[in-house]
């Protein structure tokens, strides 16, 4: 893909003699790794800049906190991909190694634990492509970014970086299993010792009363709409012969069914009030584990399928299922009728996910992460800009581009500690708008807030994504999905992006529902952009595209490249589109 370059970094390119730079960062570690001397631009309040020395605003100075301990000699220099747009992805892009010269022992502290941080494993690190004498970051490129999940101590260093993409390996929405502890009612009652069972194709909620106003042996049933009315002799008709005269009665067994308890037949009755057949709305269970809530404004709603009924619920405790919704979706499948389910009955989960394409795929790497995904920012000043002044409600940020670093757009929350000024200590703020300047970038909070100025803070950021919304996920962040390219392709194509309704029972890993199940039939694909998981969407070029030119001046080894045409498979897309997906078996249609 192609990179925009600053003037500096064009200059430097184009040179004769090329030096590169790489640079490394790691998440929670003030260091920086480079090959060489990693210089940055020069502010006024640099430690030891002194007026009279040779130095100039917009001039170069060296980075405090640096090590020039990259090699090239067991580093990865070479990152391949093959864009697979047939299957919705990209080949893999697994991970990229770095070796480190250990000098005086800090390489060494850096990869014991508990030495620099408590672990290296596990933490973000973020890969930087650049020249020499250029400033860092603003002049360099993002290669990769990705987790540190290997390090290899020899005569160098190796730590391996493996790509956000890995990640989506995981395995998200698994389906859960538990059985029943206590029957579960529909449109039943147990009366005594007759249970009363409202049958199929009634409509409305049926009630039956005892009243003491009859004989024994000659009950009298009476039945006004769906209410039924029994007359006994309290304490003296039995069981036997209250169902007899029910079952007499051809408008109350057009209501109901009646089963005596086992033993109970002659048991005597006595009068009681009118009682509704109803059906339970708290399912209890043997444990609720693994099984996921709602987020029904974001598309996600939770079910459970007992035999052949399928039904809502709004909220767990550790054995129970509340605010059920029986026969959830017996208007789109009506075999997926209410019934009565007994103890033992096993219970699945069943989640239904619905959205339009890109936002879920950003939803799904996005959510199940950590509440914030980027902690202790820190902050330049607030509302003073520099270079550009006073402006409402910014946050600025020196010498770093949130914007490509962390993936910040509007609609996004940043909350802000440590700064003197209560009034901008504030907590989920959202971002209204992210701005890059040459020095740095700056975010500007809704009116919700109302900042003041703070120059030369010591206050810190954490960022938050609008995305983090569904209760499972891979857990990415912005500094590891190209959010603005999403949104971008999302916006640019709007009307050809589809809209999915998803029934969840079945394993997936979150590559595979992704890649295969979201993007591949809108036309959508992922591929790696800027280091991080991005997309891209398969269309002829647009009056508004800037499209890359190759010349001489860009193009390695011209008289090699080769042009070919052919009528590649790959370039076709045979789709079978089914509806009314049956609720009860996935792989089949009504």
């Amino acid at each position: 893909m192609a990179f925009t370059l600053t003037t500096l970094a064009q200059d430097a390119a184009q040179k004769t003699n090329k030096l590169p730079q790489l640079v490394l960062e790691i998440d929670g570690v003030d260091t920086v790794y480079g090959i060489g001397t990693i210089k940055k631009y020069i502010r006024i309040g640099d430690p030891d800049l002194y007026i009279g020395d040779d130095w100039v605003i917009g001039g170069l100075n060296e980075v405090d906190d640096q090590l020039d301990s990259i090699s090239l000699d067991g580093s990865t220099t070479t990152i391949t991909q093959q864009l697979l747009q047939d299957k919705g992805g990209t080949s893999s892009v697994s991970s990229v190694q770095i070796s480190l010269v250990d000098s005086a022992n800090g390489i060494t502290r850096l990869i014991t634990p508990g030495e620099v941080v408590a672990d290296i494993l596990g933490r973000k690190a973020t890969v930087y492509l650049g020249f020499q004498d250029t400033a860092y970051p603003q002049d360099f490129i993002v290669i990769f970014t990705g987790v540190i999940d290997e390090v290899v101590a020899g005569a160098s260093i190796i730590l391996n970086v493996a790509h956000p993409e890995a990640k989506k390996r995981a395995e998200i929405f698994q389906p859960m299993s538990t059985v029943l502890t206590a029957n579960a009612d529909f449109k039943s009652e147990t009366i005594q010792s007759i249970r009363y069972q409202t049958r199929r194709g009634v409509a409305g909620t049926v009630t039956v009363a005892y009243t003491n106003t009859g004989t024994a042996g000659s009950e009298v049933v009476t039945v006004v709409g769906n209410a039924i009315s029994v007359a006994i002799q309290s304490g003296v008709s039995t069981a036997d012969q209250v169902r007899r005269a029910v079952e007499a009665k051809p408008e109350a067994t057009a209501l109901v069914l009646t089963e005596i308890l086992e033993g109970q037949t002659a048991t005597a009755q006595t009068t009681v009030g009118a009682t509704s057949l109803n059906s339970d709305t708290t399912i209890t269970v043997a444990s609720t584990s693994g099984f996921l809530l709602p987020a029904t404004a974001e598309g996600f709603d939770t079910y459970i399928r007992i035999n052949d009924e399928i039904i809502q619920y709004t909220g767990l405790t550790d054995t129970t299922f509340t605010g059920c919704t029986r026969e959830a979706f017996v208007l789109t499948d009506p075999r997926a009728r209410g019934g009565q389910h007994q103890v033992d009955d096993e219970v699945t989960s069943f989640y239904r996910l619905q959205g339009s394409a890109l936002d879920l795929a950003l939803k799904i790497m996005m959510s199940n992460g950590p509440a914030y995904f980027a902690e202790d920012i820190e902050i330049g000043s607030i509302v003073e800009v520099e270079n550009v002044g006073t402006v409402a409600n910014a946050v600025y940020f020196q010498g770093i581009n949130v914007k490509d670093k962390y993936g910040l757009v509007t609609g996004d929350m940043v909350t802000i500690t440590g700064d003197p000024n209560a009034a901008n200590n504030v907590t989920d703020a959202e971002i209204s708008t992210v701005i890059v300047t040459q020095f740095g970038s700056y975010l500007v909070l809704d009116d919700a807030v109302t900042l003041v100025e703070s120059l030369n803070t010591a206050a810190v950021a954490k960022f938050k994504t609008q995305y983090d919304v569904l209760p499972d996920g891979l857990g990415l962040g912005g500094d590891q999905v190209d959010v603005p390219e999403f949104e971008r392709i999302s916006e640019t194509f709007t009307t050809s992006i589809f809209d999915y309704d998803y029934y969840l029972t079945e394993n997936f890993t979150g590559k595979e529902f992704i890649d295969e199940k979201l993007l591949f039939p809108t036309g959508a694909f992922t591929l790696p952009r800027k280091g991080k998981i991005s997309v891209g969407y398969s269309s002829p070029p647009l009056a508004v595209s800037t499209l890359p030119r190759l010349t001489s001046d860009n193009t390695a080894k011209p008289d090699q490249n080769k042009i070919s045409r052919s009528t590649n498979k790959n370039f076709y897309n045979n789709l079978l589109f089914k509806y009314n997906n049956n609720v009860l078996d996935s792989d089949k249609f009504l």
